[in-house]
C-alpha cells in the first residue's frame, strides 16, 4: 500500500495576503500533481489545511482540488482547522460529545487511525477510544497532527507542542511493538525512535520553519511531502520536496 502525506497547507482565501506573499494555492496544486504522479492508494491531508482559522470556504475550495485529482483521500484536523466545519465539507465522523473528528479505516494491509488534536490535547472520550483501538493485533498506523513526542526543535517544542505526551507514550507502550506515527504540525522534518513507536514528522506544503532556532523564524520556501509504502509488515518512508 502506498499513501502519500501531505500536511500544513494552509490554504487562505483567494486574495487573501499571506506571509511573504506566499502563494499557497500554487503550492498545494504542485504537490498534488505530484502526488498523483506517484499513483498513491491513500492520500492523507493531516492538518492545517486552513490558513489561520476554519472557513467553510477554504474546505470547498480544498474538496474540489481534491476531488479533482481523482485520489483516494482522507483529511484530519490541525490546530489550525475546525472539527465540525471539515466533518460538514469531507463527510468524516464528528463525535458529537467532543466535536472531534477521530476514526479508524480497514486496509488490505492493516488499520489506519487517525487523531484529532486539533486542541493539542485528546479529549476522555478519545483516549478511550485510542485506548481500545490499540488492543487490536492488526498491522497499524498512526496519524496526528501533533507530534506525540518531544522533537529537539524548540521554537515549536516549547510553544506549541502537544500537551499528552506522556500519557501517548503510556498508552503506546500496550502495542509492545514499534508502531509508526505520521505527523505534521512542526513544519520541519523529522525521524525520532522511541521505545514503542517511532515518529515521522511531515513537512508543509507552505513553508519550512527553521528547527534549530528558539525563536520563530522561517528555513525555507520549498514544499514538502511524505510517502509512505506499507505491506503490513514493514514501513518505508521517505520525504519528497520540490525544488
Amino acid at each position: 500500500m502506498r499513501i502519500i502525506q501531505i500536511t500544513d497547507l494552509h490554504i487562505a482565501e483567494i486574495g487573501q495576503p499571506t506571509i511573504l506573499d506566499i502563494d499557497v494555492w500554487s503550492k498545494f496544486r504542485r504537490v498534488l500533481a505530484q502526488a498523483k504522479n506517484l499513483k498513491p492508494d491513500l492520500l492523507v491531508v493531516s492538518g492545517d489545511l486552513c490558513y489561520d482559522v476554519g472557513q467553510l470556504s477554504i474546505y470547498r475550495w480544498i474538496k474540489d482540488e481534491l476531488d479533482l485529482s481523482g485520489l483516494n483521500y482522507q483529511v484530519m484536523p490541525g490546530n489550525h482547522d475546525d472539527s465540525s466545519m471539515m466533518a460538514a465539507v469531507f463527510d468524516v465522523p464528528l463525535q458529537e460529545n467532543t466535536r472531534e473528528n477521530f476514526y479508524s479505516k480497514q486496509y488490505d494491509t492493516g488499520k489506519i487511525l487517525f487523531l484529532d488534536s486539533a486542541k493539542a490535547v485528546l479529549s476522555d472520550d478519545q483516549w478511550n477510544w485510542l485506548t481500545k483501538e490499540l488492543e487490536s493485533n492488526d498491522p497499524m498506523l498512526i496519524f496526528i497532527h501533533h507530534p506525540p513526542i518531544i522533537a529537539n526543535a524548540p521554537f515549536m517544542d516549547n510553544n506549541h507542542h502537544f500537551k499528552q505526551k506522556e500519557r501517548f507514550a503510556e498508552a503506546l507502550a500496550q502495542k509492545k511493538k514499534g508502531t509508526s506515527i505520521f505527523c505534521g504540525h512542526y513544519h520541519t522534518e523529522r525521524s525520532i525512535q522511541s521505545t514503542y513507536f517511532n515518529v515521522f514528522i511531515t513537512p508543509s506544503t507552505m513553508a519550512q520553519i527553521d528547527a534549530e532556532n528558539p525563536d520563530y523564524a522561517l528555513d525555507h520556501l520549498t514544499s514538502g511531502f511524505r510517502m509512505i509504502d506499507w505491506d503490513g509488515e514493514q514501513v518505508i518512508t521517505s520525504v519528497k520536496y520540490l525544488w
